[in-house]
């Protein structure tokens, strides 16, 4: 009995280990919601606020910025873009709490991102089903659709400005 007991303590060690060692590869960083998004307009296809993802940089990376847009097809229709609503492509209380920046242009490991790998980086989602162009006033009657992608982009450039990139020496996108 004592040789199953210490048997299953080994395999909690080791589960416990392999978590562990993969959360510490993962580099999840925050979602985070653009500063007073719903009152400067800056709204996803279904009214959510608008949101990006950003990872500090430090050393002599932090006066430089890697800002990537996310693409998209667009809507085209009031059909599709009521549908897009309904996705994380059109809403922001669809995406997920933390993004991976793992493994790409965004990572913070050295020898993965030797270019980039401390410099502020942003990742903004694309939720307006327009590629930051839209700038409607009114809510659409009939899908109760809002079209302000370029909103979303002004808004969240303030907030990154807000954040330090007004000193930046390095900007890419």
């Amino acid at each position: 009995m004592a040789g199953t007991s210490s048997t299953w303590y080994l395999l909690l060690l080791l589960a416990f280990s392999f978590m562990l060692l993969t959360e510490a590869s993962q580099q999840n960083v925050s979602l985070t919601f653009v500063d007073r998004a719903v009152e400067k307009g800056s709204v996803c296809l279904d009214g959510s606020p608008s949101v990006y993802y950003f990872d500090q940089g430090e050393g002599q990376g932090l006066d430089n910025w890697l800002i990537f847009l996310e693409g998209g097809g667009w809507c085209s229709t009031q059909s599709e873009c009521k549908q897009r609503s309904e996705t994380k492509y059109g809403s922001s209380t669809l995406r997920d709490q933390y993004m991976d920046f793992e493994a790409s242009l965004l990572s913070n490991d050295s020898q993965e991102n030797p270019k980039f790998y401390n410099w502020n980086r942003v990742y903004v989602p694309y939720c307006d089903g327009s590629s930051f162009t839209g700038n409607m006033e009114a809510v659409d009657s009939v899908t109760n659709v809002t079209y302000k992608g370029l909103r979303i982009f002004e808004a969240t450039m303030e907030d990154l400005l807000a954040k330090g990139m007004e000193r930046a020496q390095n900007v890419r996108n």
